[in-house]
């Protein structure tokens, strides 16, 4: 909540990005490639002092974002200049592709972790037959995990149930309590032993 406002910052971070390639091409590309790496470790710094986000997670994600991007501006320079051996151009494109991947690869286990997390809260028989289908020991506990989680549910159900049969029960032994006052409970007959 205290940061509410950082999504329109890295909108605008992506702005001034999009802004420095289109209005200034006419300046050289180095040039363009260098004030773009110094904005993205200004932002890397921001991003590191600031930790905007609730979860740390996202925190790590969005600097190591930052970093490859940084990297890979860093690196296209490289392109710019005219003076590349096949060799070095290997380097730098295996360099390039490597930092991509890299991000992609750190994103993609990210993005299953949290789809797994999803499907394990939403549909546990899902969850266990198709994420782990051979994780015996793993899905032993997992079974365990969630036979423990569907007997807290029956149990606070049931307890539900209870509360509202003694509700019910109290409402009941109200109504009877004012048929008394209004006259008898029961209706008794005085029994003799002798005739």
């Amino acid at each position: 909540d205290k940061y509410y406002y950082w999504e329109f910052l890295i909108l605008y971070r992506k702005l001034i990005l999009t802004i420095l390639v289109a209005f200034l091409q006419s300046a050289d590309k180095n040039v363009q490639a260098l004030i773009a790496l110094a904005l993205l470790i200004v932002f890397v710094v921001i991003q590191l002092k600031f930790k905007p986000f609730c979860v740390d997670g996202f925190n790590k994600m969005e600097v190591r974002s930052l970093f490859c991007s940084a990297v890979i501006t860093y690196f296209g320079l490289f392109y710019v200049s005219e003076d590349l051996s096949d060799t070095s151009e290997a380097l730098v494109t295996t360099t390039l592709i490597l930092a991509n991947l890299y991000f992609f690869v750190y994103w993609s286990f990210h993005v299953w972790i949290a789809a797994r997390h999803l499907i394990k809260k939403k549909k546990p028989h899902i969850y266990l037959n198709y994420c782990f289908p051979n994780a015996f020991e793993y899905k032993a506990a997992e079974i365990e995990d969630y036979v423990n989680l569907r007997h807290q549910q029956i149990s606070l159900a049931y307890m539900d149930e209870i509360h509202r049969g003694i509700a019910g029960d109290h409402a009941h032994i109200q109504s009877l309590k004012s048929k008394k006052k209004s006259g008898p409970l029961f209706e008794t007959r005085s029994l003799s032993l002798y005739p």
